[in-house]
């Protein structure tokens, strides 16, 4: 498996996994756009962190160079998910079915 050639750090204003997944999620399970003054070309692989608003890291993971855009008048890639961090996943998930999994008998698997 290619290593990743570089690494992009993108902030957003959000709180936890919790907001991450109702207001940026569906976002970034596309194609997302990360400023940068550096080209890459297509199909480079790259390493994402997303960071909250308390500069914690919330989302790692492993990202391919879809193009080179500009946007709003910022030269940047486009960029799209190949593998997140699993442990990020896995907290997506229970964040996102919270009431499911306490409504789940654990005691009387099925």
């Amino acid at each position: 498996m290619d290593t990743p050639s570089r690494k992009f750090r993108l902030k957003l204003n959000c709180k936890n996994l919790t907001d991450y997944s109702q207001r940026f999620a569906p976002q970034f399970n596309k194609e997302f756009f990360a400023p940068s003054d550096k080209p890459s070309a297509p199909q480079t692989k790259v390493t994402v962190e997303i960071v909250f608003a308390d500069g914690n890291v919330g989302i790692t993971g492993k990202a391919v160079v879809v193009r080179s855009e500009q946007r709003k008048g910022r030269e940047g890639l486009v960029l799209r998910f190949i593998d997140q961090n699993s442990r990020t996943t896995a907290a997506l998930v229970a964040q996102t079915d919270k009431e499911a999994v306490s409504d789940f008998d654990t005691d009387n698997p099925t």
